[in-house]
């Protein structure tokens, strides 16, 4: 996670994501309302800015926004790297992406990268998938059968995380991770 999160222009990500297209158990509380259920401020790794989910994602309102020729490409882009993903039989991955949001500026610069790309769709996670779903009775589960958890992920990005626009609008330009893009 770290190689996807360095250091870009003098800015490090303020807050992190990771996203899975998924509903169940993605939320992390964060800031006032951590401090008002008495859990620890401190994430896992140490600081004060724990990885959020796809449900603060979602709440967030945040879209990265880019010129419409460019969006073109990085759907192409997502939609091979997650058909190769599902063909190798991969599942559990995410949309990593850091955001950094200066004071007084209309844009957002973001780090993005898909990781966690080493777990197969094994017995142990089809047993998950079936306790969850149907001794558990859970609908949206996090772990899924390749297709299901490609289809899923792939619509999550491109229904809330990327967003076309017309290049008269204000767009997000300090995107690490599409410099092959432009």
């Amino acid at each position: 996670m770290e190689n996807a999160l360095s250091e870009r222009q003098g800015m490090r990500p303020t807050r992190i994501f990771d996203l899975k297209g998924s509903t169940q158990g993605r939320y992390v509380l964060e800031g006032k309302e951590k401090i008002d259920k008495n859990y620890s401020r401190q994430s896992d790794n140490g600081d004060n800015n724990p990885v959020l989910k796809d449900i603060n994602w979602k709440k967030s309102n945040l879209r990265i926004r880019l010129p419409m020729q460019m969006y073109s490409k990085v759907e192409v882009a997502l939609k091979r790297d997650v058909d190769m993903l599902q063909k190798l039989n991969i599942c559990d991955y995410s949309l990593l992406v850091g955001v950094h949001s200066p004071e007084g500026l209309p844009h957002s610069y973001f780090w993005v990268s898909i990781i966690d790309t080493l777990q197969l769709f094994n017995i142990q996670k089809r047993s998950e998938r079936f306790m969850k779903k149907q001794v558990l009775g859970q609908k949206d589960v996090s772990c899924e059968d390749t297709l299901t958890y490609a289809r899923r992920f792939s619509e999550f990005a491109t229904k809330y995380v990327f967003q076309g626009v017309d290049v008269s609008m204000p767009y997000d330009m300090g995107v690490q991770g599409f410099e092959g893009f432009t």
